[in-house]
């Protein structure tokens, strides 16, 4: 992923926080890896496990989660995307391989990227195994260069809905 687009889902994060309020009750902190801070706890749990989030409820208990946000111009695509290999060529694995994280925040922000038009909050567990023993082979896209990642890229409606904690499809929040 570019910087460009690093800055630009970091710039979504306030509108995440909103929607985690929204959605979860009792929160007492949300904190996210540092990207500056190269040797940090969180930033092994966003590269090793998937885990960009973890919010911690006001009786101590927490949750984790992975985001992701695209913006509104590919809304069109409806679609889950989910890495595959960081580099195909060496097999360098990407997050289909590594992601432990609860929960994941997949969203389409708005035009002038203040709100989000859709967002889902996936039960990643329930992903896994729905998921799990089918042929998703045809989901397998190769990012253009200079990008070198491939990803599946799943139909949000060839999903059952136990997959989903929270979505949202309004045109904007």
């Amino acid at each position: 992923m570019s910087w460009k687009e690093k800055d630009f889902e970091e710039s979504m994060q306030p509108s995440i926080d909103n929607i985690y309020t929204n959605c979860f009750s009792n929160i007492d902190n949300i904190k996210r890896n540092i990207r500056t801070n190269e040797n940090s706890k969180s930033m092994f749990m966003d590269i090793e496990l998937g885990i960009d989030t973890i919010i911690t409820f006001k009786d101590g208990s927490m949750i984790t989660l992975q985001e992701k946000t695209l913006r509104h111009t590919k809304q069109h695509f409806q679609q889950f995307t989910f890495e595959y290999y960081n580099q195909p060529k060496t097999k360098d694995k990407g997050e289909w391989f590594k992601l432990a994280s609860q929960f994941y925040f997949f969203g389409y922000a708005n035009k002038t990227h203040t709100g989000y038009l859709q967002y889902w909050i996936i039960n990643v567990a329930n992903l896994r195994l729905f998921l799990n023993g089918k042929n998703i082979n045809k989901y397998l896209r190769q990012n253009p260069p200079p990008a070198m990642a491939n990803f599946y890229a799943i139909p949000f409606d060839v999903f059952d809905n136990n997959i989903f904690y929270k979505k949202h499809n309004s045109l904007e929040i």
